[in-house]
């Protein structure tokens, strides 16, 4: 029977995922501390495992190494665990994992922790959100969102968003930062700050504006872990 991981199926790559969402759970992560991750098969995530027959199709084979579990589970067991230790890479250092004598694939992976900062990249790469980088203290966490032109960008709980430059969200970001928190921005404002004078003959529109204000704050949501501005019917307000 041939055994082997698809490593482009989305359930391989929701199981990479909460391989380091299991670890982030532990920040702020530290260098040498252990980690543990349950994988249990058909509970917790799982990478699709494909397996068929050699050759030519035989259902009466198939059917007999498919319940040959003693022949069967070291080839899984020993599959999703040089997948996940190449996925880990130089970040960890592994430890002997405990395995369960049961049919499904039970056991907890046991990892050192080598590299915490390149854990951090890959799991943002994989679209994750880093709950707390390291060296960001309790003030950096709780203190107001900032905004800079040069280079254009909001910073918020140790985290960095960019804006273009020469761009209607680079306008929002100057007429709502000139503002306390909490203070009322008029859409009046925001036209103005866009179009630059009244003799522009098109001028900017509440849709164009709030479709701007959706723009950031999914940037937002997606570094900072929620919006950043607050929109009512005829004015919207910064949250932080």
């Amino acid at each position: 029977m041939q055994q082997f991981i698809d490593h482009k199926a989305p359930k391989t790559h929701d199981y990479a995922r909460y391989i380091f969402a299991t670890i982030l759970d532990q920040s702020p992560l530290t260098k040498g501390a252990n980690v543990e991750i349950d994988v249990i098969e058909n509970q917790t995530p799982f990478p699709k495992l494909v397996e068929m027959p050699e050759g030519a199709p035989d259902t009466k084979r198939m059917s007999a190494e498919l319940t040959n579990w003693p022949v069967r589970l070291p080839g899984r067991f020993g599959l999703l665990y040089d997948f996940t230790n190449d996925l880990l890479g130089s970040m960890c250092t592994p430890l002997l994992p405990t395995i369960q004598p049961e049919i499904r694939v039970d056991l907890t992976f046991n990892y050192v922790i080598d590299d915490p900062e390149k854990i951090y990249e890959t799991a943002k790469l994989l679209g994750l959100k880093i709950p707390t980088r390291e060296g960001v203290g309790v003030p950096e966490l709780t203190a107001p969102a900032t905004f800079s032109e040069n280079p254009p960008e909001i910073r918020w709980r140790g985290e960095t968003v960019s804006i273009p430059p020469n761009s209607k969200q680079l306008c929002v970001c100057r007429v709502v930062f000139s503002k306390a928190v909490g203070e009322v921005v008029s859409w009046d404002e925001v036209k103005e700050e866009i179009d630059g004078g009244k003799k522009v003959h098109r001028r900017t529109t509440k849709k164009s504006i709030t479709d701007t204000i959706r723009q950031i704050n999914k940037k937002t949501t997606a570094a900072f872990g929620e919006p950043l501005l607050q929109t009512s019917k005829l004015s919207f307000y910064r949250l932080a």
